[in-house]
């Protein structure tokens, strides 16, 4: 049986109680406050199934107790723990698993002073006299071999004798922890790969990946048990002050354990990204008994923008001519005599032609223009003016009004990067044309130069007159394409549909 839960001051009030009172505690408050900060503490987290009922099992709650031993054989409890049926100062779990087919949900956390270089003043008011002033007087009893001693108790009923709580336990388990970590010999790593743009990710046994699979196979070969590996591996962005989770995914691995799992990354804000870090959980579980080895990894990386959605490319000099590139040879001499001799026996012929490379990420805007004419119709309009700001649509959706009379056509074509927009010049080409196709007719529209239109800023100016827009507007296809033409190149810029309604 226990006590719990007095509202009658025990420590002052009962008879039967020799040890310290609340006067003892309040005297030596003062110092104990200011040194609390120095203990150190080790975490324990109860993990509570989903849905699991006491009260319909017969059951109050439970009793968590976590002690260890001084060298005279006499036990200091480090924490007792009381959860009954109304409890509800446990925490839900952000990331809930399964473990032997059971979910679990819910925890609660505490923390109690750990057994391992341990604060030695707090030592000695715990385990010893409480007289210490300095390292070398300590009297702490502590025993060097000590573990932590735990039990959990299920409560079978609480009664109330002579105004006192006492509640009465039931069935009992008990078990121990070592009081340090008995696989520090254990370690995930997760590293840039040398030979590629990827991350490795694997276990280590004495720094030894070789290791840490004999280790396991021995496991599995003399104890029958089945062993498994997983990663859970995270990844958080730092934009501003903030760190954001963008990813996470468990790997499996239930052979060849010293082969690194290969992951690569996708920075979803790689343009904006301070850096970004993978966050890796190793667990290695025996799905025998339930039992695990849990090691944990980081690795902050800070030039988010190669693992950013689109792969860092090769900047060119106008995005409407091709680009060539060369592996340059080393200036020696031995090189310069052969760039030589290539250079004066082999005929040149070089035609500069003007194509588009890359055309992903194109938008284009079409904008109603006023037109100030030239006597003569077949000359290019004197001044050209936008009635309103260019509204740009991806290539594909842009849409335009045919009418059925005289039209001009002025359109804005761009590269969308992120949220700015870089402009597509459209210099050099020998024309820019508007077409439109139905079956075999074909109706070709060539660019209007003019003073008030520039093509080194993407702008160009198409003219269809009243009896081309008719036949237009009778075609099918309701496709439109504007193109660039060199020779007998013809390089599609952008494209969209129109609409006669």
């Amino acid at each position: 049986t226990g006590l719990y839960d007095q509202p009658l001051n025990y420590i002052n009030s009962y008879s039967g109680w020799s040890g310290s009172n609340e006067a003892d505690l309040l005297s030596s408050q003062t110092y104990a406050t200011a040194e609390i900060n120095k203990i150190k503490y080790d975490s324990i987290r109860l993990h509570l199934r989903s849905g699991f009922s006491f009260a319909s099992r017969g059951y109050e709650g439970f009793l968590f107790e976590v002690k260890t031993e001084r060298d005279n054989g006499i036990k200091n409890y480090l924490t007792q723990l009381v959860y009954l049926n109304q409890s509800n100062y446990e925490v839900s779990n952000p990331k809930p698993f399964l473990l032997g087919e059971t979910l679990f949900t819910k925890f609660v956390n505490l923390k109690v002073p750990t057994l391992v270089d341990q604060n030695y003043e707090f030592e000695d008011f715990f385990y010893g006299s409480g007289t210490v002033d300095n390292p070398s007087n300590q009297t702490s009893n502590l025993s060097a071999t000590s573990n932590y001693e735990i039990s959990f108790k299920l409560i079978d009923r609480l009664e109330n004798i002579d105004d006192y709580n006492y509640f009465y336990v039931a069935e009992t388990n008990t078990f121990s922890i070592s009081r340090e970590d008995e696989y520090t010999d254990f370690t995930v790593v997760v590293e840039e790969a040398e030979d590629g743009d990827y991350f490795k990710i694997y276990g280590e046994k004495d720094n030894n990946a070789a290791a840490f699979e004999a280790y396991i196979l021995n496991r599995i070969n003399t104890s029958s048990d089945d062993i498994i590996v997983s990663y859970d591996v995270e990844v958080y962005e730092q934009v501003g002050v903030s760190q954001i989770k963008t990813y996470d995914t468990t790997f499996t691995q239930v052979f060849d354990f010293d082969t690194p799992i290969w992951f690569r990354p996708v920075i979803v804000n790689g343009n904006v990204a301070v850096n970004f870090s993978i966050d890796v959980v190793m667990k290695i579980i025996n799905e025998t008994d339930n039992t695990q080895i849990v090691k944990r990894a980081s690795l902050t990386f800070d030039r988010a923008a190669k693992y950013a959605k689109r792969m860092q490319s090769v900047n060119i000099n106008s995005a409407t001519k091709l680009t060539e590139v060369y592996n340059t040879l080393p200036n020696l001499s031995a090189n310069r005599a052969v760039r030589g001799l290539i250079n004066n026996s082999l005929p040149k012929s070089t035609r500069y032609v003007p194509t588009f490379i890359e055309t992903s990420n194109i938008v284009v805007a079409n904008v109603p223009v006023s037109i100030t004419s030239n006597n003569n119709t077949e000359l290019p309009p004197d001044e050209v003016e936008d009635l309103e700001t260019p509204k740009y649509e991806a290539s594909g959706d842009a849409k335009i009004y045919v009418p059925p009379f005289t039209t001009y056509f002025k359109f804005y074509v761009a590269k969308q990067n992120g949220d700015e927009l870089d402009q597509v010049s459209l210099t050099g080409s020998d024309d820019i044309v508007l077409s439109f196709e139905d079956g075999g007719s074909k109706k070709i529209f060539n660019h209007q130069r003019s003073k008030d239109i520039d093509l080194g800023k993407g702008e160009v100016l198409f003219k269809i007159d009243s009896a081309n827009a008719i036949s237009i507007r009778g075609m099918q296809n309701k496709q439109f394409y504007i193109s660039s033409k060199s020779g007998s190149d013809d390089t599609v810029i952008a494209h969209g549909k129109f609409t006669i309604e």
